[in-house]
């Protein structure tokens, strides 16, 4: 069971990716439906907002996996948003307001509304959805194979190519790269936690090289770790 933030966020996705889907299934029908969600986003963001402002202490540490699976789920709204789209323009009783009258009860009802009625030539005749009809076939096909068509595209069309980047400074190793003061402060940093903290950050191996390795003629530039004390503008900034 999920609890706190945990829950939060994955209850938030949830509640987006359901009221993203609703809409996009009856919002061709229900037109009123589109401002509805637009206003229960905008309230998300707010309490979001306020949330993290004033309730939240500490984030989970998610990476971005979530996100990118949200949105690659939300791309086949469109294609529900066109499939339904095109299934109310094509009722004869939505919108021509055809009755199809029966006698008893248990007759079976008439509507001339099927769904292969799209392999027919007739759909493609039939105004206002027909133009419904061909756009969901293309927005169909371009998402279900988006991955294959744009490989061919990167691969056949050159100012599309994204080449193999690499980034060769000809450099020893991190430990020979390190000018005094960045060795030094690494070496005061983990003497000053074991002193004060008793605990340790380097592992022993890591702080005997820091102490034996000679430095390199070229130098790392910049911060040379993660640690946020050992950048001075975050420090300034936190």
């Amino acid at each position: 069971m999920y609890s706190g933030p945990t829950f939060y966020i994955h209850y938030k996705y949830s509640f987006i990716l359901n009221f993203t889907f609703v809409t996009f299934i009856y919002g061709f029908g229900l037109p009123l439906l589109f401002p509805i969600a637009a206003g229960a986003m905008f309230v998300m963001f707010l309490v979001e907002k306020t949330m993290i402002y004033y309730s939240y202490r500490q984030p989970p540490t998610y990476d971005d996996k979530l996100n990118k699976a949200v949105l690659g789920l939300m791309t086949y709204a469109p294609i529900l948003f066109l499939s339904f789209g095109y299934w109310m323009l094509s009722n004869h009783q939505l919108y021509n307001n055809d009755v199809f009258e029966f006698t008893y009860s248990d007759d079976v009802i008439t509507t001339n509304h099927i769904w292969y009625s799209v392999f027919t030539p007739e759909a493609y005749t039939n105004c206002p959805s027909m133009p419904v009809l061909l756009t969901f076939w293309f927005v169909f096909f371009f998402t279900v194979f988006r991955n294959q068509i744009f490989g061919f595209i990167t691969k056949h069309v050159k100012f599309m190519r994204v080449g193999e980047m690499e980034l060769d400074e000809n450099l020893p190793n991190y430990f020979t790269t390190l000018d005094e003061h960045d060795r030094n402060w690494s070496i005061k940093e983990e003497e000053n936690c074991n002193k004060l903290m008793n605990f340790e950050i380097l592992n022993r191996e890591t702080l005997d090289r820091l102490r034996s390795t000679k430095a390199f003629n070229q130098t790392l530039q910049g911060i040379h770790s993660y640690d946020i004390l050992a950048n001075i503008l975050y420090v300034d900034d936190f």
